[in-house]
Formats: structure tokens, sequence, C-alpha cells
């Protein structure tokens, strides 16, 4: 897990659609998760690139991981 990857986020209010590549460009994971589940799920790849959308929270989550 301690390979880098790309975390590629969708940002809403309750359902985050959230979408993982290996280091190479490969989808691994695509999965809608709560918050809770968001967090956690990236706390696990911590040397990983995460880009989300430009929109009124991007900023907040950017601050937060």
């Amino acid at each position: 897990m301690n390979k880098p990857s790309t975390i590629c986020i969708d940002l809403a209010k309750n359902v985050f659609q959230v979408a993982l590549f290996n280091q190479h460009g490969k989808l691994k994971s695509n999965q809608k998760m709560s918050q809770a589940k968001m967090v956690a799920f990236i706390a696990q790849y911590p040397a990983s690139m995460i880009y989300m959308e430009a929109c009124g929270s991007a900023h907040y989550w950017g601050r937060y991981f």
C-alpha cells in the first residue's frame, strides 16, 4: 500500500464517488461511499495524489487531506 497511486473524488454532500488508480494508471477501484468511509479509505493510501472537482467544498477537503 505504500506505492504511489492516484485517487479521484467526485464531491457531494452525502455520497462520494471515489476512484483509485495504481501507479501505472490502471483502475483498481471505483465505488460510492459515505464521508466516514472515504476518509478511512484515503488514510490507507498516504503516498497518493488526490484529484477533486473544483467546487465549494474542494478547499475544505484539500485542507483536510
